[in-house]
């Protein structure tokens, strides 16, 4: 157990990914008018923020409820992204369904297809919201034939992050600014060699996303339609001469040991 422990520490790359959020607005029409005598219309909002997140998505909740005095957002942990999703899909049509959803990126088209949302394009429109303000890269994500489907929420990006004192006690030269596959191939085969196997070189999340994001720095995509942004996605291009380089770049270090 010890052994184990040391090489989970150890490990010098690892690649954390959280995925891109959205808001979704759906067409069901609570008449909840009343809050305590208030005359404010309550908006419920189901979420998949906990921990640290919650108490910030909360505050924020509390701060937009102060600022004015004619709506109540009404915030409601319901678990997983996943099992939010199952659970929207569930309760579509139904007086128990939300106001807002928080979806990812992952399961947009599903959304879509449930056919029981509004774009957040139609409020944008109404309201001469100016999107400018937003990271154009991150707006794209959510866009379907240049509309905004949903509203951008919590995005982030994969990230690799390597410990320099590993690199250091074993004599390791430290990766390069903007590392190569081959930077980290060569750097991950040196740390597990010169440590005798005490450590291996790197690792990777066992997460769908990350090949996706692979083969995106590659300028290539996962599915038709241009990832399904001008139309719904019809065909997966799973097997695409980039998505074989990344696995093959994979199996590469995993034969070499250092994985």
């Amino acid at each position: 157990m010890k052994t184990t422990y040391k090489k989970m520490i150890a490990i010098v790359a690892a690649l954390i990914v959280i995925l891109g959020l959205g808001f979704f607005f759906t067409h069901q029409q609570h008449t909840e008018a009343a809050d305590n005598g208030t005359g404010r219309t309550t908006i419920t909002f189901w979420h998949s923020m906990n921990g640290p997140n919650e108490q910030v998505l909360e505050n924020l909740v509390n701060q937009f409820n102060k600022s004015q005095t004619k709506y109540t957002i009404k915030p409601i942990y319901v678990g997983s992204y996943e099992l939010s999703i199952m659970k929207y899909a569930n309760t579509v049509g139904s007086n128990v369904s939300p106001d807002l959803v928080q979806s990812d990126q992952a399961n947009q088209s599903m959304m879509i297809g449930l056919n029981a949302t509004v774009p957040v394009q139609k409020f944008v429109d109404r309201d001469h919201y100016d999107l400018s303000q937003l990271y154009p890269g991150v707006t794209a994500a959510y866009k379907i034939n240049g509309k905004l489907a949903s509203m951008p929420f919590n995005s982030s990006s994969s990230v690799m992050y390597y410990n320099e004192s590993l690199f250091k006690k074993y004599g390791v030269a430290d990766l390069p600014l903007s590392p190569t596959y081959s930077d980290v191939t060569k750097a991950a085969v040196a740390l597990t060699k010169k440590s005798k196997g005490a450590v291996k070189g790197m690792t990777m999340q066992i997460y769908g996303w990350l090949p996706e994001e692979m083969v995106a720095n590659q300028n290539s995509l996962v599915v038709n339609h241009d990832n399904g942004r001008k139309a719904m996605a019809t065909a997966a291009t799973l097997n695409s001469p980039e998505m074989q380089k990344s696995m093959t770049w994979l199996q590469d270090v995993i034969k070499q040991n250092a994985f």
